[in-house]
């Protein structure tokens, strides 16, 4: 694995403005996603977790310059060069870069036109990219696209909603690989399916991986499965990093005391326990309008002590990873 990433971010922000009254006078910010650093290289696969709410699926969307964003996003194209990829970009950037970083949504009807057949789905975005311009080649790319997710040629004639759930998914990463992508962001690829299905899913995207060297961004709330794709997984809670670091050392020791928690969350296999959960969670996220002076987690933290109230802890090197935490 390559030690240069293709992607830095550092100090990424996203607020929303809440406007009130006849005239929509803005009376402040929902804070989505706060200071948030991360890199990911080639080939490699970082997991997102945290509660819903905790800024998971904007950091995705920001990525994928879906929604716009402050803060800096450095991307390495195909070629060496670095640049800036928030804001505005040159008509080749912007080009390069949409067709380098993909993105594959959490609902795979709302994210598929209903009114197109699978065949102006995974056309549209080689026509936009002028990558079109062979009918026969083209059609023949496209059957390819279609059997390496599993799905016969005849799909290309139907419609949306004449497929299953976990059919549609796969409909969506075809479209999603139809570019040749470096980058995909998976937004939550598997909370709508079924658990059989979800399993097939996940492993069409590790064997593409293996196969094309794609880099993933996987956010998901389920943790087995993030442990299981993932090669570095950041734990996000009020819109920050709180822990990151190698999956493996994240869920055998973990250091922040909300890791602890979500794992803790997690459902309990072993029958012999008679409890379904290994704990429990108690309480309520801080309010996503305001900053709390100190650590955001101490209200709901059973270590929390006098300086967690008051000062906000800097995220620093504990027994191999990072973690924003005081106490560990």
């Amino acid at each position: 694995m390559s030690a240069e990433p293709i992607l830095k971010a550092s100090g990424l922000r996203k607020r929303y403005p809440i406007r009130k009254g006849v005239f929509m006078v803005r009376a402040g910010y929902v804070h989505a996603l706060r200071d948030f650093d991360f890199e990911i290289r080639p080939g490699e696969t970082v997991g997102v977790v945290g509660e819903s709410g905790c800024g998971k699926t904007t950091l995705g969307r920001i990525v994928a310059r879906v929604h716009e964003g402050e803060g800096s996003l450095v991307y390495r194209g195909r070629d060496g060069e670095e640049y800036e990829a928030l804001g505005r970009l040159d008509g080749r950037r912007e080009l390069a870069f949409r067709r380098d970083v993909q993105m594959v949504f959490q609902d795979p009807y709302s994210s598929l036109d209903p009114r197109m057949t699978i065949r102006k789905i995974l056309l549209e975005p080689l026509e936009a990219h002028g990558l079109a311009k062979d009918a026969a080649a083209t059609e023949a790319y496209l059957v390819e696209l279609l059997t390496k997710v599993g799905l016969h040629a005849d799909a290309l004639a139907r419609y949306p909603h004449e497929f299953s759930g976990g059919q549609r998914q796969r409909i969506a990463v075809a479209r999603a690989l139809a570019l040749k992508p470096r980058l995909i962001v998976c937004d939550e690829p598997t909370s709508a399916l079924d658990v059989s299905v979800q399993s097939q899913v996940v492993n069409l995207l590790k064997e593409i991986q293996a196969a094309e060297k794609l880099s993933y961004i996987f956010i998901s709330h389920n943790l087995d499965l993030v442990r299981y794709v993932s090669d570095r997984i950041y734990v996000m809670y009020h819109g920050r990093a709180v822990e990151f670091g190698d999956a493996e050392t994240l869920f055998t020791d973990p250091a922040h005391p909300y890791t602890v928690a979500l794992l803790d969350s997690a459902p309990d296999w072993n029958p012999g326990s008679g409890r379904l959960l290994k704990g429990e969670l108690k309480g309520e996220p801080p309010s996503p309008l305001w900053d709390p002076p100190g650590c955001p987690f101490e209200p709901r933290c059973p270590k929390a002590e006098g300086r967690c109230r008051c000062e906000a802890p800097e995220l620093r090197e504990i027994r191999g990873r990072r973690a924003a935490c005081h106490l560990a």
